[in-house]
């Protein structure tokens, strides 16, 4: 919910939804987050003055209270001034709405109804269409940098560079930023197919043909864990683990069930199986 605050006595009217942007000791870098929020939702809500500029291109620009919108009314102009704002402030939070909601069709689809208006909007959208749009993501982006902020330094480094093939390393660092991004169902796919690429590495053909011939119900990759744990690559607990990823990817694959709303668990069990495939493992080929 937006606010308002007299910032001083001379009528000047700021507006914030959170009124700072964190402590003056600890700025910006106890909460970065935070800051960045601030900062937009000024933006967002027009309490901003260029101040310096060079050639053309804004070098300074003052956020806040120091240049609330108005940029000060008289007493009497006043109650006529604050009706004007709240009607700004209400276009804002409708037209940064509005283009979430578009943004949102672009990226999942819309009703067939609507395809032509969303087609007629898209090829209209002027400069503010796009700012608005900014806008919106630029809220996402922070909720997503407050999550990593939250999870990274969790996270353990996985000792598997010149061990592990680069494709086993781009998938274990893809399924890792999704889980970070907030992508929770790529996260558990990806995580299914870099644990099914680590044990191809790992498991021989021969054994991987002899566990098909044994158990010709079950899949390649269930094979290729009972075979990695017939050979010694992987022991009892990380089979476990990773029968619980194979598990969880077929149900994002496949749609057997609903999935789970976080990937955590599956993405530490995958980062603990591939540790542990490739801890004695020596120089991968790149």
């Amino acid at each position: 919910m937006v606010k308002k605050g007299y910032s001083d006595d001379h009528g000047e009217i700021w507006t914030y939804a959170f009124g700072t942007a964190g402590q003056s000791d600890q700025w910006p870098g106890k909460n970065l987050c935070q800051a960045l929020a601030w900062i937009v939702q000024q933006l967002h809500l027009g309490n901003y003055e260029v101040r310096g500029e060079e050639d053309g291109e804004v070098v300074s620009v003052l956020i806040g209270q120091g240049a609330p919108l108005n940029g000060g009314v008289e007493d009497k102009a006043l109650g006529e001034f604050t009706e004007a704002l709240n009607k700004h402030l209400h276009e804002r939070s409708e037209a940064v709405n509005l283009c979430g909601i578009f943004a949102q069709a672009r990226e999942q689809g819309i009703q067939p109804k609507f395809e032509k208006t969303a087609e007629k909007v898209k090829r209209a959208a002027k400069i503010g269409m796009y700012a608005n749009t900014e806008i919106h993501y630029a809220f996402q982006l922070i909720g997503i940098l407050k999550r990593i902020r939250e999870r990274s330094f969790v996270l353990d480094s996985p000792p598997i560079l010149g061990r592990a093939p680069r494709p086993v390393v781009q998938l274990l660092g893809e399924a890792t930023r999704c889980h970070l991004h907030g992508f929770h169902q790529a996260c558990v796919a990806i995580c299914r197919a870099c644990l099914e690429q680590s044990l191809k590495e790992r498991v021989p053909q021969h054994e991987l043909l002899q566990e098909r011939w044994n158990n010709p119900k079950s899949g390649e990759l269930e094979c290729l864990i009972s075979g990695a744990l017939r050979v010694g690559s992987l022991d009892g607990p990380r089979r476990q683990m990773a029968d619980e990823i194979r598990k969880n990817g077929n149900v994002v694959l496949h749609r057997m069930q609903e999935p789970g709303e976080d990937s955590w668990d599956i993405l530490q069990h995958t980062r603990g199986v591939v540790s542990y495939l490739y801890r004695n493992a020596g120089e991968a080929a790149q």
